[in-house]
C-alpha cells in the first residue's frame, strides 16, 4: 500500500518500510485521545533505535488540517502518512485506534498490537523479534 505524506498529499510512501529491516506502522487519529498519549512513547521508541527500525505513522479518517496540525505540534520526527478514507486500516483489519502493527524484514505482519504501547514495550517486542 502507498499512502500519501501527511501534509504534502503530493509525496507518497510505502507502507511496506525499508527492506531488510523492521518497520513498526503505527495507526492513530489526532480525535484519539489514546493516540495523543501514545505519540511520544513512539517518539522516544524511534529516537532509541535509530535506523535500526522504520517507522510509520498512519493517520487514519482524519481531516487533513488538523492532522498535520497535530502532527507538528507533536513533535514527532518519523514519516506521517495519511489514510483519509481508511483503505489502510481496513487492509490490516485494525479493530480501533491506537493500533500497531511490526512488519519483519520481508514484509510480513508479525506483530498486531490493539491499544497503546509504551516506548519500553516496544523496544522489548523489537528486541525478543531480533533475537529470534
Amino acid at each position: 500500500l502507498t499512502l500519501p505524506v501527511l501534509g504534502d498529499p503530493t509525496s507518497t510512501a510505502s507502507l511496506a518500510g525499508a527492506p531488510g529491516g523492521y518497520t513498526v506502522v503505527n495507526f492513530w487519529a489526532s480525535t484519539c485521545s489514546a493516540c495523543v498519549r501514545e505519540m511520544p512513547d513512539m517518539e522516544k521508541a524511534h529516537q532509541s533505535l535509530g535506523a535500526s527500525v522504520t517507522f510509520l505513522g498512519v493517520d487514519v479518517s482524519d481531516p487533513a488540517g488538523p492532522a498535520a496540525a497535530f502532527a507538528r505540534s507533536s513533535g514527532v520526527t518519523y514519516r506521517l502518512l495519511a489514510d483519509a478514507d481508511g483503505t489502510a486500516a481496513g487492509a490490516y483489519r485494525i479493530p480501533g485506534l491506537p493500533f500497531t502493527a511490526i512488519l519483519g524484514p520481508d514484509g510480513t505482519v508479525l506483530v498486531r498490537h490493539p491499544g497503546t504501547f509504551t516506548a519500553e514495550q516496544l523496544e522489548y517486542v523489537l528486541a525478543t523479534l531480533r533475537q529470534g
